[in-house]
């Protein structure tokens, strides 16, 4: 296998992503072997260049085509710009064929392909998608950084919930084939983040209205033992006939006077009293609701 190697020509990677353990490589190359188990890091030197060029092209020789595959996007996924990186592993690939070996064959090569072409189309396709949400890091990748600042120039609510709609949207129009293991899936995200809005809208809504509950405390209400008529002529007496220093003995309006005694009063059979009765009892042009005047109760 090795004396192959003498004929092998490196293609220049310009990103060299992390190679892992756990890809199971076996090679009969004491060197790279020891690069496997180590984990050395390989820099973009030559001697290290070629070393890395002939470790992708053994693990392709070794996988099955969608093994090949995953461990292509793995790579490529590490990648600031993963379509150099596709040229470049194809283009070793190539120029390589021998390495593969029987993995060289028509249906292999030809899935092989197709797949980094249809990886580099849909790349090439989010980099071109130019009107969007401006949600997406250099790579064409999602960023909930970039969502979060745009999110947080907004300040109503239902506006924040329209904005996370459409970036959800965008985002299963052009999502990745391929989420990393572990990951919270980008929409999922944008769920959660609806769901935190949500819950803070109705906080607010119920601080509110705890708020503008009444300070009042709860008490046991009044009964009045008189006509209901003749009650709510003694509040009208203070409105419009008392006065001190030319002032009425109280000022307010009619509806807030019928809502006190709606409240706090009852009738002498402890039945709750109408606001709007009271309203009517306590209007100039309703002199006829009123008791007649040997029947008032009159303040003296």
């Amino acid at each position: 296998m090795m004396s192959n190697f003498t004929l092998f020509r490196a293609v220049n990677f310009k990103e060299m992503p992390s190679l892992h353990s756990e890809l199971n490589f076996n090679s009969t190359s004491d060197q790279l072997s020891q690069l496997i188990s180590e984990k050395e890091n390989i820099r973009n030197d030559k001697d290290n260049l070629n070393t890395y060029c002939k470790y992708l092209l053994l693990n392709i020789r070794k996988l099955a085509i969608e093994d090949a595959e995953t461990f292509i996007i793995k790579l490529s996924n590490q990648t600031v710009y993963p379509i150099s990186w596709l040229n470049s592993i194809e283009k070793l690939i190539n120029l390589n064929l021998f390495i593969l070996g029987e993995k060289a064959t028509p249906l292999f090569l030809s899935s092989l392909h197709l797949f980094i072409e249809e990886k580099r189309n849909e790349l090439e396709y989010a980099f071109g998608h130019m009107d969007g949400m401006n949600i997406r890091r250099s790579n064409g990748s999602y960023s909930f950084k970039k969502l979060k600042y745009h999110l947080n120039k907004i300040d109503c609510s239902c506006e924040k919930k329209h904005f996370l709609t459409k970036c959800k949207i965008e985002y299963q129009q052009f999502k990745p084939r391929y989420i990393a293991v572990g990951a919270t899936p980008f929409d999922e995200k944008i769920d959660l983040e609806i769901q935190r809005i949500t819950t803070e809208e109705e906080f607010h809504k119920a601080k509110k209205g705890y708020k503008n509950q009444s300070p009042i405390p709860a008490i046991q209400k009044i009964k009045v033992n008189s006509q209901i008529n003749q009650f709510a002529d003694i509040f009208y007496q203070m409105i419009n006939e008392y006065k001190i220093n030319d002032q009425p003995l109280i000022e307010t309006s009619n509806a807030n006077i019928a809502k006190l005694i709606a409240n706090f009063f009852t009738d002498t059979n402890g039945v709750n009293i109408e606001q709007s009765t009271i309203e009517t009892y306590l209007q100039k042009n309703k002199p006829e609701k009123r008791p007649k005047e040997y029947n008032r109760i009159k303040l003296s």
